[in-house]
């Protein structure tokens, strides 16, 4: 999380990518936005991204790709690009298996209720590690639950055991410096 510009909406396509090329047909990645248009402009950007490793997007579903709005590669790795708006979308998700989530701008959600939900859909029954990860910027109206939730239990770089789930999760600032490529392509950006 942080500063506009600091590349994180490509570190999660990045995220699903290496997962669809380390783990082949056996990942099954999942990418949202708050809204549809939202969701559009990231689609993009994974245009730019995704085709340079071979992966396709098909908006309609057939016999051979099974999900509309998906990324495919030639392994068999799939990647969705939904959006979740607000709790009750958690129910088109209810019963599925991913092995990656990407939940991009969470700062966006006023409750953590509907993104916590779709952690439930992270399995594998091939063994894939399982993760999820979340990207935001300051403000907006999940403002304060992202930062008592993932800021404020320890440093930066510090992963941090939830001691009620067990799970792990750690915070990882971005910054406009830290994106060396859009300074240089813009750089009147800041």
């Amino acid at each position: 999380g942080g500063e506009r510009g600091g590349g994180k909406s490509d570190f999660q396509l990045g995220f699903q990518e290496d997962g669809a090329l380390r783990y082949g047909h056996a990942w099954r990645g999942l990418v949202t936005r708050k809204t549809y248009p939202e969701l559009e402009e990231l689609q993009s950007r994974a245009m730019q991204i995704f085709t340079a490793s071979g992966g396709i997007f098909k908006s309609q579903p057939s016999a051979s790709y099974p999900y509309s709005n998906s990324w495919y590669w030639p392994s068999g790795a799939s990647v969705k690009m939904r959006f979740i708006e607000n709790e009750k979308d958690y129910g088109r998700y209810h019963g599925h298996s991913y092995t990656g989530f990407s939940g991009d701008e969470i700062t966006e959600y006023a409750t953590p209720s509907g993104i916590m939900k779709i952690l439930s859909t992270l399995r594998s029954p091939e063994g894939v590690p399982c993760c999820a990860r979340f990207t935001g910027n300051p403000g907006g109206a999940g403002h304060g639950w992202v930062k008592t939730r993932y800021i404020d239990p320890c440093p930066p770089m510090t992963p941090y055991k939830d001691p009620e789930t067990g799970f792990t999760r750690m915070f990882v600032p971005s910054r406009l410096s830290d994106n060396q490529i859009l300074l240089r392509s813009d750089p009147l950006y800041r």
